[in-house]
């Protein structure tokens, strides 16, 4: 005892006080640390930096008022911002079991998640979730956030949140919240939502209240939420009011009636896509009842639900009505009821209704204009509320339906039975009961997937009936109909389709089309035949593309597993046999000549395939009857890899064939084949006129390609197009491709090519390519990898060449190449290589033209054609008939060792480059009738489109004669040709060339023929700039004389001046008749196309002696009888080849014997007879000059001049009827007469 007191003696004394001491100690540090600023800050740091995060400007205490700058914190993979954080908590209330948060804001709040692949799966548990019992009260005044978002892997999600100010209160027994405020924000608009809700009880099935009233706004006119005022056609920017509105509310007003109505406008604008929603809901985990309005801009909306969360079909009951603005209407009815004596098994009921609804105003141009005025009733039974295993539809279009602005009408009625595979029950309460229990263990995940999983759909396809088909619709012109069943061994689905207006399904759809089929069975076990068409808006039989279209397919087949001890039996899928397959059009049909079969396996996986075609031949047939087999070995393939392979032994392609052909492609292209003169020899032998070959393939892919494809001859020959063809005398020719993977994206493309002809020569090459394949699957060379060709050529004779370029040119010669090139599609390209030739030959005999004995010398530099040298020596091969040219050249040593030599480079990528043709005493022109020797340069520079010419030349010697234009025919200027093929309306876009060509004619260039015979001095400047061609420079004659009418006169003077047009030159031309006392001639001045013609002499004399001395060679007779004969033929020569008096409008001027007025006989007054011994002067004094004009009315206006006196006649003559005329004469003779005409016969 004593010790017990003298222990607690001094644990009083000496222990008590030090313990109190600490506890003391602690309570003021904890005080410390909450109730002032530094213990505050020290605390939240502390934890912050526990947490990696930080708290910076701390302000205030956690017992007082707490005010955080910014406070941030990270765990398991989540960053956490808050900015502005405000606690106040007002904790005296926990004495009364109250936690009361006064306060507690943030302006900004950032929520950071990542995924993690690796974060281990929390465990699943059947036990419901339940709170924990709350120890106190808690009640928060005012809970504020300005801006919260959150983002997922860095990406923020696109509903932002805000402005939100709520009160929080939760107790023992329940729990509310109400929200005074909160926007929520999205791409297309933004919300305003208030409201509360209220938890009636903190453990499962957690009955609650709620009410939520939401006023949304659209941000653009192409909201979903500006659809209704866009409907309305009400819809108006935000924040602007149109002027009109403004001027017609202020109007009539007093001074401040308009201020109020001015201070009323710039309040708030009118609501613009707005909707206002209100949301009720009331039940539990167990069964929900919500209620939803909405109105806005005249949409009215009205839904009613029923909800249980906890099932696998979550909606129960339902009815939706929306009224438009455009007052158009939708409404919907859902009803979920227990079939009666199905245990497990329910019913779903509903109708669908729509009525004038535009689809334009919600979908734009994403499809033609609609409008859906349709009723529909639907309705479908569910095993488990998980397995379908009945539905049917009853759909009925109704007046004012419409699609791409056609009237849509029509009906769709359908059921559908769904049979429970083998092993399963058709009807499961064990199933269903779990299905119905399991929610209320996991109120948290009440869409649980339920007890029995769901059949594949490759499964229930084999179960699968449907029956009561009955399709009848109309759009326009167009008609589908279906009716019949399948799923009975004896049931039939019969389709047939008549649509001769496709753009009446979608606009641009050109033509029409059919299509009618059977279909019988089963799914397991079924047969179908079907038939298509198709008609071309502008048929034109025989031509491909343009041409009626069919097809035609048999098949029989069904879906099921496949046999027992196949790989893939127990995969279900379509398994059968086409018996026919065929397609024609224009008289080519495409068909398999025997069965092939062919299958799909959804479900099949690698290596397992899930479609396979079978083997087969197939075969096109041609207009003619001829027959092209190919015969495929078999193809199959996935999503993801395929293989094909097949050949065409003894494949002959004929010239009939080819005929054929491009009689179906291009009709107009035949007929030009078709037409000139056929030889009666031109037979080729039949061996020549066709070609066999063997085509082979065997590919593979993977994601890459690999295998090979060839064509070879076999025997046979190709014909050169020509009259006759010409047989090319093939020998060999071989083209293979060989793919070999690199990579698992990419395959190398090998190439080559042997060619070996009697005709041609031998070509052979090679190339080398990089085939990528794209993350979709296609195929297309590599363009960051190097395509690398080569070719070798030995053509022993360019006359080939000839036959496709026509019969008016030559060509001839030997040329050898060997290149190589690389470079990438879109790179950079380069070759090399050398190109010779030899004995080249280029003639065109029509226009003089003589290129031979030529040799080439040109290679390949990087990306330029380097011509070192083509040239042509010249070859004297054809003489001129004029006698001073051909002299010269065939005794001028000075005419020999002429060329014609080209240099230069182009540049094979872009098309620039530039050329230098040197002549040197060449004869460019070598014809009998014309020639011309000529030396000199011309430059040729490109930078595409752009060619620049410049050339300087001179001819040596030349003629040309002027025989070669007569009789040629030419046709007016209106006359514009255009041959078959030609496109009106096609424009062409020529070069932009321009020329500077300068050319002398040298002292030796002559011009002859038409009774001409003149040398031809100087030189002229050939310009052609933005396509007009002009010219500048003078030509000369040097002597020599022209012949006409029946004179030679002499070429005094002739300059032809070049300023402008090369078709309208200066004219000053002076040819005279010499050797006579006068000499006499004419002289041509102004231009070419407005030339003036005046008679000259020397000396100078009247122009009728003019006339005289140039056409008789003596001055005029005194009698006057050489009058008429220079008065026609000075008319001719002036006029320039018409009377004169033409010009001036006149019909008729001559000369006439009689009595002056005379209105009598139309004959002569006196004939040669009389006139015999009556002497020169009385002859002239019965002589007269007419000029007359006549008018479309009958009237004839003449005046008559005495020629030996001063004597004048004016007559004025009017048809009156046939033969009888009415003349009138004035001046000399005066009088009026009437005259009847008439002539008797033998």
């Amino acid at each position: 005892m004593t010790a017990l007191r003298k222990f607690l003696r001094h644990v009083l004394v000496w222990w008590l006080p030090g313990l109190a001491m600490l506890v003391v100690l602690a309570c003021s540090f904890v005080f410390w640390l909450l109730a002032s600023q530094t213990g505050s800050r020290l605390l939240l740091t502390t934890a912050a930096q526990q947490l990696d995060g930080q708290a910076l400007e701390v302000r205030g205490s956690i017992l007082r008022g707490l005010d955080v700058g910014r406070l941030d914190l990270e765990f398991g993979g989540t960053r956490i911002g808050i900015s502005d954080l405000r606690l106040d908590v007002h904790w005296r209330a926990l004495g009364d079991r109250l936690l009361h948060v006064r306060e507690i804001s943030a302006r900004t709040v950032d929520v950071a998640l990542t995924s993690s692949a690796d974060a281990p799966a929390e465990p699943s548990s059947d036990e419901p979730f339940t709170l924990p019992s709350l120890p106190v009260t808690i009640a928060v005044d005012r809970l504020a956030l300005g801006e919260f978002q959150l983002l997922q892997d860095g990406q923020p999600l696109p509903v932002t949140l805000g402005d939100l100010t709520a009160t929080f209160a939760a107790g023992p027994n329940g729990a509310q919240l109400r929200i005074a405020n909160l926007r929520v924000g999205h791409e297309v608009g933004q919300a305003q939502v208030s409201g509360q809700a209220e938890l009636q009880g903190l453990a499962d099935p957690w009955p609650f209240t709620a009410r939520l009233d939401v006023t949304a706004r659209g941000t653009a006119p192409d909201s979903p939420l500006c659809q209704a005022d866009q409907l309305s056609g009400k819809f108006v920017p935000v924040g602007k009011v149109p002027a009109a509105k403004a001027q017609a509310d202020g109007a009539g007003k007093d001074k401040n009636e308009g201020k109020a109505a001015a201070t009323e406008l710039a309040g708030p604008p009118a609501p613009a896509c707005q909707v206002v929603l209100r949301a009720d809901a009331a039940g539990s985990f167990d069964s929900i009842q919500a209620k939803l309005d909405g109105t806005g801009a005249g949409l009215a909306l009205d839904v009613v639900a029923d909800l249980a969360p906890r099932t696998p079909l979550v909606l129960r009951s339902a009815r939706a009505d929306a009224q438009l603005p455009d007052k158009s209407s939708l409404s919907a009815r859902l009803d979920l009821q227990a079939v009666p004596d199905r245990p497990g098994r329910d019913r779903i009921a509903g109708t669908l209704g729509a009525r004038g609804l535009d689809l334009s105003h919600w979908l734009g141009d994403a499809i033609p204009p609609a409008v859906v005025s349709a009723n529909a009733q639907l309705s479908a039974e569910l095993e488990n509320l998980s397995q379908l295993r009945q539905a049917a539809i009853d759909l009925r279009f109704e007046d004012g339906a419409r699609w791409n602005k056609q009237p849509l009408t029509g009906t769709v009625k359908a059921q559908v039975d769904i049979a429970a595979p083998p092993g399963q029950s058709a009807a499961n309460p064990t199933a269903a009961a779990n299905a119905a229990a399991q929610p209320a263990a996991n109120p948290a995940a009440p869409a649980t997937t339920p007890a029995n999983p769901a059949t594949p759909a490759a499964d229930l396809l084999a179960g699968l009936r449907i029956h009561g088909l009955d399709i009848d619709l109309k759009l326009g012109a167009n008609r589908i109909r279906a009716q019949g069943e399948v799923g009975e061994s004896d049931g039939a689905l019969t389709l047939d389709a008549q649509a001769p207006q496709l753009d009446a399904f979608w606009p641009g759809l050109p033509g029409g089309a059919d299509l009618k089929g059977k279909l019988t069975g089963t799914p397991a076990a079924h047969k179908g035949e079907f038939t298509a068409g198709y008609n071309p808006p502008k048929p034109r039989p025989g031509v491909l593309g343009q041409a009626r279209a069919q097809a035609a397919i048999t098949f029989a087949g069904g879906w099921d597993k496949g046999p027992s001890g196949n790989a893939d039996a127990a995969l279900t899928g379509w398994r059968g046999t086409f018996s026919r397959l065929s397609a024609d059009t224009a008289g080519f049909t495409v068909a398999t000549e025997r069965p092939v079969t062919l299958s799909y396996l959804p479900s099949a996986v690698a290596p397992q395939w899930q479609w396979q075609v079978g083997q087969t031949s197939l075969a096109l047939t041609l207009p003619g009857k001829e027959k092209l087999v190919i015969a495929h070995k078999g193809s199959r393939g996935d999503a993801k890899r395929w293989e094909t392979a097949g050949q065409s032994d003894n494949l002959i392609i004929t010239a009939a064939m080819a005929r054929q052909v491009i009689a179906a492609v291009d009709p107009e292209a035949a007929a030009k084949l078709n037409k000139g003169p056929k030889r009666v020899n031109a037979m080729v032998a039949e061996g020549q006129r066709r070609i066999a070959l063997d085509v082979l393939w065997d590919l593979k892919f993977d994601g890459r390609l690999a295998g090979r494809a060839r064509i070879a001859r076999r025997d046979g020959d190709l014909l050169i197009p020509g009259d006759p063809p010409i047989p090319l005398g093939v020998k060999a020719l071989v083209l293979d491709l060989t793919a070999t993977p690199t990579s698992a994206n990419t395959s190398r493309l090998d190439a080559k090519l042997d060619l070996a002809t009697d005709k041609m020569g031998k070509i052979s090459g090679n190339g080398t390519a990089v085939l990528l394949v794209n993350a979709q699957g296609g195929m297309a060379l590599d363009p960051r990898q190097p395509i690398r060709a080569k070719l070798d050529a030995d053509i022993a004779d360019l006359a080939w060449v000839g036959l496709f370029i026509g019969d008016s040119m030559e060509i001839g010669g030997q040329v050898k190449a060997n290149l190589e090139a690389q470079g990438t599609l879109a790179g950079k390209w380069s070759a090399t290589g050398a190109i010779r030739g030899d004995k080249l030959r280029v003639v065109r005999i029509d226009d003089g033209v003589r290129l031979i004995e030529g040799k080439l010398s040109a290679r390949l530099d990087g990306d330029k054609l380097v011509l070192d040298s083509l040239r042509f020596p010249a070859s004297l091969r054809v003489m001129p008939a004029e006698w001073r040219t051909k002299e010269w050249i065939t005794t001028n040593p000075e005419a020999k060792d002429g060329y014609a030599e080209a240099r230069g480079q182009w540049n094979l990528i872009d098309g620039g480059g530039n050329v230098r043709l040197t002549l040197y005493r060449f004869p460019a022109l070598q014809r009998s009738d014309r020639y011309a020797m000529v030396s000199g340069t011309v430059d040729l520079t490109a930078q595409m489109p752009r060619i620049d010419i410049v050339g300087d030349l001179k001819a040596d010697a030349g003629w040309f004669s002027l025989e070669i234009l007569q009789g040629v025919p030419s046709l007016d200027d209106d006359v514009k040709v255009r041959r078959a093929g030609d496109d009106p309306g096609a424009v062409s876009t020529p070069l932009q060339t321009s020329m500077n060509l300068k050319f002398d004619m040298g002292p030796r260039f002559y011009i002859t023929g038409m009774g001409l015979d003149a040398g031809l001095l100087g030189s002229i400047q050939i310009l052609l700039n933005d396509g007009r061609l002009t010219g500048v420079g003078a030509l000369r004659t040097r002597g020599g004389g022209i012949e006409a009418y029946g004179q030679k006169l002499r070429l005094r003077r002739g300059t032809l001046t070049f300023q402008g047009r090369l078709d309208n030159p200066l004219l000053d031309i002076e040819a005279l008749r010499t050797g006579e006392q006068v000499e006499a001639g004419v002289k041509v001045v102004g231009t070419a196309q407005r030339p003036r013609i005046d008679l000259v002499s020397y000396p100078d004399v009247s122009d009728v002696e003019k006339l005289s001395w140039l056409l008789l060679g003596r001055g005029p007779d005194e009698s006057g009888s050489d009058a008429a004969l220079l008065l026609s033929v000075g008319t001719a020569l002036l006029g320039g080849g018409q009377p004169f008096y033409k010009q001036f409008g006149l019909d008729d001027v001559s000369v006439r014997t009689g009595n002056l007025g005379s209105s009598g006989s139309i004959l002569p007054d006196r004939t040669v007879a009389g006139d015999v011994n009556r002497d020169s002067d009385s002859q002239l004094a019965t002589q007269f000059l007419v000029a007359s004009k006549s008018f479309a009315n009958g009237i004839t206006l003449s005046v008559e001049q005495a020629l030996a006196g001063s004597d004048t006649v004016g007559r004025a003559s009017y048809r009156l009827a046939r033969g009888l005329s009415l003349d009138l004469k004035g001046g000399s003779v005066n009088g009026i007469a009437l005259v009847y005409r008439t002539f008797f016969g033998d």
